[in-house]
This record gives structure tokens, C-alpha cells and sequence, in this order.
């Protein structure tokens, strides 16, 4: 698997402005650590809650928000909804120990521009970020590899099929059609993805399409 796609690169001006936010001190200092051994990034605030994060992104509009998905106060999927609407430039990357497929398709959805796993922030921040900041997206595979871990049950191989169908616009009843089931049969398997994401539309399955690839 690629784990990076870019869309349009361009150069970015150095160096690249980051903030982290992370509810553990540990996590946040050894990301800090990384960071200062670049010298074509700088951060510019380490916060430990989503509200810290919000008011360092607004103060500071980094290229890059580095942002832990589970946080005190506000968690890191509010943070990246509030930034997505009011600081566009701003690309937003969640950083998730969970490993949970669910977890990474919300973040796409929306508007994160890549999910890394905390057990590879060592050695695929950097490229990470990089490549963030130039304009493309990165979906590391350890993510699509590992078992859930909690009670949330992941997209089954056929609901995977139909929201890659649904991202290139065809109708319920075309997607019927070609897959061979009853246009109800589809519609109820498009109420199961929604739920289990927590989409309310297709739209939202549109934006997420490419963090199902593989």
C-alpha cells in the first residue's frame, strides 16, 4: 500500500509550523524531541487538552496540527471539526492509538489529511508531516492491519465495496444493478455504514473514500 497520495505538490516555504496536542506530557516531549532535530520545522505550541489546542491553532496557524484523537475537555475530533471550519489553511493530522479503522474513516470524513498511528510516530512523523504539508495525505497500513479493539464492529468487505461505489456517484439503484442486490438490500447496507461511522449522508462516504484503500 502507498502510504501517501498527493494531489497537486508544491513546495512549502520553510520551515513548516507545527503544533501538538496530546494529553500525556510524555508523548507531547518526545514529539517535541523529534521535531527539534529538523531543522526545516518548527513548533509552535505543545498543548495538553482540545481547548489549549484550539486557541494555539487560532493564535498561531500552523501548516501542520498534530492532534490526539482522545483528549480532556475537548476531544481531538471537535478540535479538528472547529479547525476544518475556521482555519483552512491549517492541515490537520490525528494522532491515534487506537488502530481502530473507524477511528481513521471519521477523520478523513472530517477533513483530517492523515491519521498516524502513535507506535510509528518515531520512525513516519517526519514523512508524515512532510508530506501533509506539501498538499498530499497519508494513511499508514498498520491502521487497516490491526484487529479492533473495542465492541465497534469495522465496515464489512461488501459495505467497503459500496462506499467505494458511492464516492463515484452512481445512485442507489446503479449500484444495485452491478453488485446484483435489491435496491432496498443497498439502502439498508448504507444505513449500517453511516451508522457505524456516523455519517448522516453519502456525501460524508465521498470524503472518506480513499482512507479505505489498501
Amino acid at each position: 500500500m502507498r502510504h501517501e497520495e498527493r494531489s497537486k505538490p508544491r513546495v512549502k516555504r520553510l520551515p513548516i509550523t507545527v503544533v501538538i496536542a496530546d494529553d500525556h506530557p510524555v508523548v507531547v516531549e518526545g514529539l517535541a524531541s523529534i521535531l527539534a532535530a529538523h531543522s526545516d520545522f518548527a513548533l509552535r505550541a505543545s498543548c495538553l487538552d482540545g481547548c489549549s489546542a484550539v486557541r494555539a491553532i487560532d493564535e498561531h496557524e500552523p501548516d501542520v496540527a498534530l492532534l490526539d484523537v482522545q483528549m480532556p475537555e475537548m476531544d481531538g475530533m471537535r478540535v479538528l471539526s472547529i479547525v476544518s471550519a475556521r482555519s483552512p489553511r491549517t492541515n490537520v493530522v490525528m494522532l491515534t492509538g487506537s488502530g481502530l479503522e473507524t477511528d481513521m474513516l471519521r477523520a478523513f470524513a472530517q477533513g483530517a489529511k492523515g491519521v498516524l498511528a502513535k507506535c510509528e510516530a518515531t520512525t513516519s512523523l517526519m514523512n508524515c508531516l512532510r508530506t501533509v504539508a506539501e498538499g498530499g495525505r497519508w494513511f499508514p497500513q498498520s491502521l487497516s492491519n490491526k484487529k479492533p479493539q473495542s465492541s465497534e464492529p469495522p465496515l464489512t468487505p461488501r459495505e467497503r465495496e459500496l462506499t467505494f461505489m458511492i464516492s463515484t456517484g452512481l445512485s442507489n439503484k446503479e449500484i444495485a444493478r452491478h453488485v446484483g442486490l435489491t435496491e432496498g438490500t443497498v439502502k439498508a447496507h448504507l444505513y449500517n455504514i453511516y451508522k457505524k461511522l456516523g455519517l448522516s449522508s453519502r456525501s460524508g462516504l465521498a470524503a472518506i473514500a480513499l482512507g479505505l484503500k489498501n
